[in-house]
């Protein structure tokens, strides 16, 4: 549900996480960068799109530069 759309991770250990939506269907993209404290980002309905699948990339970042990536997809309900 676009209007409900919240992102949930988990990062032990991280000093920032950024978190990266985009899709081939769209040429917006969504990029934010948090404190590693952080634990959930809301995503605005007005980036959404209904129908169209998006990927989602959770890159949680270290004090010391390690960099871990895990990534997704997704489709908002029509």
């Amino acid at each position: 549900d676009r209007n409900d759309l919240v992102v949930e991770w988990n990062a032990p250990g991280a000093e920032q996480v950024e978190i990266i939506i985009e899709s081939d269907a769209v040429d917006d993209a969504l990029d934010v960068t948090l404190s590693g404290e952080k634990r959930r980002l809301r995503i605005p309905p007005q980036f959404l799109t209904p129908g169209v699948e998006y990927k989602l990339e959770i890159l949680s970042i270290a004090e010391s530069g390690n960099r871990t990536l895990a990534e997704g997809t997704f489709r908002v309900r029509e």
